[in-house]
């Protein structure tokens, strides 16, 4: 049986939770909101499949070095372009599987905008699936259902972060030729408890419909935006929204993401997507006033899946130096105040941790909210 000595040791997978046949093992939240396994010694047959799937075990001895072919992307559909967070490259990617008989399995907003990892048998159904979602997906249950569907030789996508595609890997225990994996550049998953009290603190009194956390549909630029039942929305620049201030600041990643050892060019997915940051430093005329995707091609099938999107895509091929971004370099640094704020938060709120640690409170909302609605009269009036 796992020893999980510290909570670092734990990066939330489920792997070893999906592999216990005899159910000594409960996936359950800690006071962070983050899934970790507890273990029941009374049912525990000692058969040590909860190690062998273990990615943070097993990705310890793995070599930290990877030769993708790498480019920098975007999808040639404005529509498809328009909906996706940064180029729209899984969105074909799913296009693909879906056309040829394939489930697609990812993360979504559930109704009450929990990020749960489900799965989608239609195109309409995967456009659930667009957006970045910057929280830990609960992904307990999904291993086990992607296993009996490869079984029945259909086809399947799985998109996660590295973890999450590491861990089902050794959950499974051996390659199906019938499984493409998509892993994610990612800079740490954050709490979702944090992210849920970040939604009532939002929304006030309204009722949320629709959460984007890169709308592309303003003319000053990309944002977080939310719509609301009453037809209202609020929009936060990326610079000045609170959700982002929290996440880059480190206080509410999970710890595990502190020593990832994922944050490399040695990837777990077939293919690899993110933010192609700083791409026009070194080409200035690719596509320099929209956001472009990275797209690591790593495997066999990733280049198989690759070459059935190519003529969908702008590309250009790119080093790993124009490819560059922390994520790619080291893991994610733990805030020097992380353990101060959660203490704070467990005993006097989100309030006081927002106001203490970021200066943020409700008039800073309504304050940017002004500067919007004077901007718009400002343009209707031109």
């Amino acid at each position: 049986m796992i020893k999980l000595n510290d909570k670092s040791d734990c990066c939330g997978c489920s792997a070893c939770y999906s592999i216990c046949s005899h159910h000594a093992i409960e996936f359950t939240e800690d006071q962070e909101g983050f899934f970790y396994p507890v273990f029941n010694q009374k049912l525990c047959i000692d058969c040590g499949l909860c190690e062998k799937v273990c990615p943070v075990i097993h990705y310890k001895t793995e070599p930290k070095t990877g030769n993708p072919v790498i480019y920098s992307a975007i999808n040639k559909n404005v529509k498809q372009y328009m909906q996706s967070s940064s180029g729209g490259i899984f969105i074909l990617l799913c296009e693909y599987i879906i056309s040829n008989g394939g489930i697609v399995c990812g993360a979504v907003y559930d109704k009450n905008f929990v990020v749960k990892h489900s799965f989608a048998r239609t195109l309409d159904e995967c456009r659930a699936f667009q957006g970045s979602k910057y929280v830990q997906s609960d992904i307990r249950g999904i291993y086990p259902k992607i296993k009996s569907i490869l079984k029945s030789n259909i086809p399947v996508l799985f998109s996660g972060t590295p973890c999450q595609v590491a861990g089902l890997k050794l959950y499974l225990r051996k390659d199906y030729n019938n499984l493409y994996t998509v892993d994610l550049i990612c800079h740490g998953v954050p709490s979702p408890l944090i992210f849920k009290d970040y939604l009532n603190f939002v929304k006030g009194k309204n009722e949320i419909s629709h959460i984007n956390m890169k709308s592309k549909s303003e003319k000053k630029g990309t944002a977080i935006r939310f719509d609301f039942l009453n037809g209202k929305y609020v929009r936060q620049t990326l610079k000045t929204d609170l959700w982002n201030k929290l996440y880059f600041g480190s206080f509410i990643v999970r710890p595990s993401c502190h020593s990832c050892q994922f944050t490399n060019y040695n990837r777990v997915g077939d293919i690899t997507i993110g933010d192609s940051w700083g791409i026009n430093k070194y080409y200035p005329n690719f596509h320099a006033d929209e956001m472009t995707s990275l797209l690591f091609v790593n495997t066999s099938k990733g280049l198989f899946l690759h070459d059935k999107i190519s003529h969908k895509i702008d590309k250009i091929e790119i080093t790993k130096e124009e490819s560059l971004q922390p994520p790619l370099q080291y893991p994610t640094k733990e805030s020097f105040e992380r353990e101060h704020f959660w203490e704070d938060y467990l005993n006097n709120g989100f309030n006081h941790v927002i106001k203490k640690y970021l200066g943020f409170n409700r008039y800073e909302i309504a304050k940017s909210q002004l500067k919007l609605f004077l901007h718009k009269l400002f343009l209707n009036h031109k």
